[in-house]
C-alpha cells in the first residue's frame, strides 16, 4: 500500500513518489486506487501513474470525499485520514473492468479554448458560464442561473470526446466568476459536449456494465466483484437508484458476492485505453485467477 501526497500541488513529483513501489508490484497485478475527489490535477495523477505502471496492470478505484466537494480528510493511510492526497493497494491477480454511464449528447461540440486543471473558463472564446446558459437554453427551453445550478447543473453534465468515440463524463458543480468548475481537469483544446440522460438510460447502463462482467472468463469467487458507483447517480436517480443496484446484483449473482462503494468520480481502464478519471458513471471489477 502507497499513499501519494499534493495531488493539487503544481511542484508534486508522483513518479518520485511512486517508483519504488512500481519496482515491487508484478507485472498483470491489479492496482486499487483511492484519491481525494476534491483534489484540482487527479487526471494528471493518473497519467503519470498509468505512464509508470503501464498496461501491465490493471486498475479500479474512486474518489473520496464529502459529496459538497469541498476539501477535507478522506484517505484512510496508516498515518490517519488526510486530504490532497491518493492510495494505491496492489492485489496480484488480474482484473477485468467495464465502465458506463448512460449520459447522451444534446450539445455540441464546443472547444474549451481556455482552462485551467478543472476550472473551464471560456468555450469558443466565449465565457463558459454563459455559452453553457444558452446550450442549455437552446437545446432543452431550461434556464440554468447561478441561484439554481447547484440543482440543476447535475442532469447536465460535460462530455469528453475520445478517439474510439467515447465520452468521458465531466461534473460541474459550481460557477466561479464566469467560470465552471469540474470534479476533474479538462484540458484546453479538448471538445466536449453537454450530455443528459434519463433514469431508464442510466440504470440500463449499469445492467450493460454487469452484462460485460458476464463474458470476462475466469474469475476468483474467493474476492468479491466490485463496484464503484458515483454518488451523483444517487441524486439522480433518487428512489429508484435501488432499481440500479437489483439489476447489477441479478447480473452479477452467478459471480459470488458483490461490495463496493459511492464515490466522488471512478476509475478504471475501459478497454485498451488508458486510465480514466470518470464522473457520474459507474465503474465494475472482478478478479482472475493468475
Amino acid at each position: 500500500m502507497l499513499e501519494v501526497t499534493g495531488l493539487s500541488d503544481e511542484q508534486s513529483d508522483f513518479r518520485g513518489q511512486m517508483s519504488e513501489f512500481a519496482e515491487h508490484t508484478p507485472s498483470n497485478s491489479s492496482l486499487l486506487v483511492f484519491v481525494d475527489g476534491a483534489s484540482s490535477r487527479i487526471a494528471y495523477f493518473l497519467e503519470e501513474c498509468y505512464g509508470l505502471f503501464g498496461a501491465n496492470c490493471q486498475y479500479l478505484g474512486g474518489g473520496t470525499g464529502s459529496s459538497t466537494n469541498r476539501s477535507q480528510p478522506s484517505i484512510v493511510t496508516n498515518s490517519g485520514v488526510k486530504k490532497d492526497c491518493a492510495q494505491l493497494i496492489s492485489i496480484p491477480r488480474p482484473m477485468t473492468t467495464s465502465v458506463e454511464h448512460g449520459w447522451n449528447k444534446i450539445a455540441g461540440p464546443f472547444l474549451v479554448t481556455s482552462a485551467s486543471n478543472n476550472i473551464i473558463h471560456t468555450l469558443d472564446y466565449r465565457p463558459a458560464f454563459e455559452t453553457y446558459q444558452e446550450a442549455i437554453r437552446e437545446s432543452t427551453g431550461e434556464d440554468i442561473s447561478l441561484e439554481n445550478f447547484h440543482h440543476q447543473s447535475h442532469l447536465y453534465p460535460f462530455g469528453m470526446s475520445r478517439i474510439d468515440s467515447a465520452v468521458v463524463v465531466r461534473e460541474t458543480f459550481k460557477v466561479k466568476g464566469d467560470s465552471l468548475v469540474c470534479v476533474g481537469e479538462i484540458p484546453e483544446n479538448q471538445l466536449v459536449y453537454i450530455l443528459y440522460g434519463t433514469t431508464l438510460s442510466l440504470i440500463n447502463a449499469s445492467k450493460q456494465a454487469a452484462t460485460s462482467l458476464t463474458g470476462a472468463g475466469r474469475y476468483d469467487k474467493s474476492f468479491p466483484v466490485l463496484i464503484f458507483d458515483c454518488i451523483s447517480r444517487v441524486f439522480f436517480l433518487r428512489k429508484q437508484f435501488q432499481e440500479e443496484l437489483t439489476g447489477i446484483d441479478a447480473t452479477l449473482t452467478a459471480r459470488g458476492h458483490t461490495i463496493g462503494a459511492l464515490t466522488m468520480g471512478e476509475i478504471a481502464c475501459s478497454g485498451d485505453t488508458c486510465l480514466e478519471f470518470y464522473n457520474k458513471s459507474i465503474v465494475l471489477g472482478v478478479f482472475h485467477e493468475p
